[in-house]
């Protein structure tokens, strides 16, 4: 059935009004660090994704690496000193630091080198916002993890995890602005941005990338977050499903 048409005495300047107003309602603006601080429990996981992802035992590390592992007996017998000394901070083969110590490369401890790096897309639900970050479980090549156990490892190399990179940002609520305190530069090269040193975010459908200095504020907020614990277990899962496919095939390799 057709909608029925309102008769020509039908007075629609109160519906017209009603949706012109509506349509050039100004968002309000809303400050970026300030929600995030005030609502940090509420922001839930959307996904969590592993980008690049290194496990091996045989890259070689600094030397003092190996030597620290070693049992306070064997570091008793055998002293760092002379060239091996010089070479404290060179990266050396296992095997190579067994030769140089006069030890057999069985008593020097095998690591688990391990790198992870992966994006995080956390969501909003009032407003309507959400953001998407960069993670690492560590800023070096890697980080050794002596664990016979490739899953104890990975879990203990996040210890000192790290946001890295950009941060993103959408805006899909029409009731808000979000906005940034920033530098002047920084303000200058976003589009976005019609006052002087603020950042502006207005509704849209795209991430759209921070400014560095409101970017590595966000990093700091949401790293110091208690919240962030759940976060890093998201981080952990993802490794971890890595690790688990690296086994596998590792012990198809050896049938």
């Amino acid at each position: 059935m057709l909608p029925t048409l309102p008769a020509d005495h039908t007075d629609t300047s109160n519906i017209q009004m009603r949706h012109t107003e509506q349509v050039n309602v100004e968002p309000k603006p809303l400050d970026l660090l300030t929600l995030i601080d005030e609502t940090a429990s509420n922001w839930q996981i959307h996904r969590c994704q592993l980008i690049e992802a290194s496990i091996s035992q045989t890259r070689p590390m600094q030397l003092i690496y190996h030597y620290e592992a070693l049992p306070d007996a064997t570091k008793a017998q055998y002293p760092l000193q002379g060239q091996l000394l010089k070479r404290f901070d060179e990266a050396i083969s296992r095997e190579d630091f067994a030769t140089g110590l006069g030890i057999a490369v069985q008593d020097v401890p095998q690591a688990w080198q391990l790198k992870f790096t992966g994006k995080l897309v956390l969501y909003h639900t009032q407003p309507d916002v959400a953001l998407r970050l960069h993670w690492t479980n560590t800023l070096k090549d890697f980080v050794p993890i002596y664990q016979a156990d490739l899953a104890t490892a990975v879990a203990q190399s996040f210890a000192h995890w790290q946001w890295i990179g950009m941060v993103e940002m959408v805006n899909r609520d029409r009731a808000w602005q979000l906005v940034g305190a920033t530098t002047h530069d920084a303000a200058e090269h976003h589009a976005a941005d019609g006052r002087q040193g603020v950042w502006q975010l207005a509704v849209d459908t795209q991430f759209s990338v921070l400014p560095p200095v409101l970017a590595d504020a966000v990093k700091q907020s949401l790293q110091a977050d208690d919240v962030s614990a759940h976060w890093v277990a998201a981080m952990q899962d993802a490794a971890q499903s890595y690790a688990d496919n690296f086994i596998a095939t590792q012990q198809i390799a050896a049938c």
